[in-house]
């Protein structure tokens, strides 16, 4: 069997749908919410960008892989380059892995 490929996009400042301006046409993401995977019932333990990051990379709650704030300058807790994350995991089991973007862990 072949392996589907993954794609993982993560936006930020995301709000519900019904806040834009009636009329507006967004093509590109209307694409994405049609042809992709929209989680619907997320939860997460912290509502902070960088720790909520941290668990959706690594699996851990935010004491175990230590991101505990946002990150700002100094480094509130960063995630350590010996960190299992996702990117690791799959290219483990062969994947093509990149990460593009807006890091913040």
């Amino acid at each position: 069997m072949k392996r589907p490929n993954v794609l993982l996009l993560l936006a930020d400042q995301e709000r519900q749908r019904d806040w834009l301006p009636a009329g507006l046409e967004l093509p590109n993401r209307q694409r994405l919410i049609d042809g992709g995977l929209e989680f619907t019932r997320y939860y997460t333990h912290t509502s902070p960008c960088s720790p909520s990051r941290g668990t959706l990379f690594t699996g851990q709650y935010m004491p175990v892989h230590g991101v505990n704030e946002n990150c700002i300058e100094p480094a509130n807790g960063e995630l350590g380059t010996d960190a299992n994350t996702l990117g690791k995991i799959f290219r483990d089991q062969g994947y093509y892995t990149a990460y593009k973007g807006k890091w913040h862990l």
